[in-house]
């Protein structure tokens, strides 16, 4: 992987998705750090809680939240949950998650990045992440 971030043009920002929790390790958080990369946090199915995956790589430029369908059946649930006009299933231990992990880095610029198979609805899901955080609580579960 080195030699494919070596190769990566030098003036854009680069964040990287791992789906396999084997490889969140020293070597990788190394990595990060070297070439000055974010982590990408994902609640993909199999992959760690968001503060695990804190711990294992500790330091990023940025904060990229990306929330999918956990259960690792998106198709599925994209055709259940259409039109994604409203929440179908309300994950509230993944939103006090995010809140926790964007909390915990406060004043880290930070993206959130939510499928509808997530809860059947981004948007909905977003103004129910930004209403907690603007509580300043993770225990709000409003929308």
């Amino acid at each position: 992987m080195h030699r494919f971030v070596d190769a990566l043009p030098k003036d854009l920002a680069y964040a990287i998705e791992l789906q396999e929790p084997r490889y969140l390790t020293l070597t990788y958080a190394k990595l990060l750090a070297a070439y000055n990369l974010s982590h990408v946090f994902t609640t993909a199915p199999g992959m760690p809680p968001l503060l695990e995956q804190a711990r294992l790589v500790p330091t990023s430029p940025e904060i990229i939240v990306h929330v999918v369908d956990s259960t690792g059946q998106g198709a599925t649930r994209r055709a259940a949950f259409a039109p994604f006009d409203q929440i179908r299933e309300r994950n509230i231990s993944t939103r006090r998650e995010i809140v926790r992990l964007l909390t915990a880095f406060k004043g880290v610029p930070a993206y959130v990045l939510v499928h509808n198979e997530a809860e059947g609805s981004a948007p909905i899901t977003i103004l129910a992440l930004a209403r907690m955080l603007t509580a300043g609580t993770a225990s709000e579960m409003t929308a």
